[in-house]
């Protein structure tokens, strides 16, 4: 798995982004893998550069980590972001 999110993290691939997310994100739907990475090390490799025009990587995210544990991690970051 962790190869597999370079999909949504590789900043280089400007023309094929959208095609390439887009194929992987269809591989998570119909796979559904399981993971031991945390939800907050793949969200922290792959919110940047993720095209949130695609929508099969949140419902991953959703199906095998939960809302509570996205919600606990996006709060978490903000408030990094917003320490001075």
């Amino acid at each position: 798995m962790k190869g597999f999110f370079r999909f949504f993290e590789n900043e280089e691939r400007v023309d094929s982004i959208y095609i390439d997310q887009k194929y992987a994100g269809l591989i998570l739907q119909k796979i559904n893998p399981k993971t031991e990475q945390s939800v907050d090390l793949i969200l922290d490799r792959t919110l940047k550069n993720w095209n949130k025009s695609l929508e099969e990587l949140p419902f991953w995210l959703k199906n095998n980590y939960g809302i509570e544990n996205i919600k606990k991690h996006l709060v978490k970051s903000k408030k990094q972001i917003y320490q001075v």
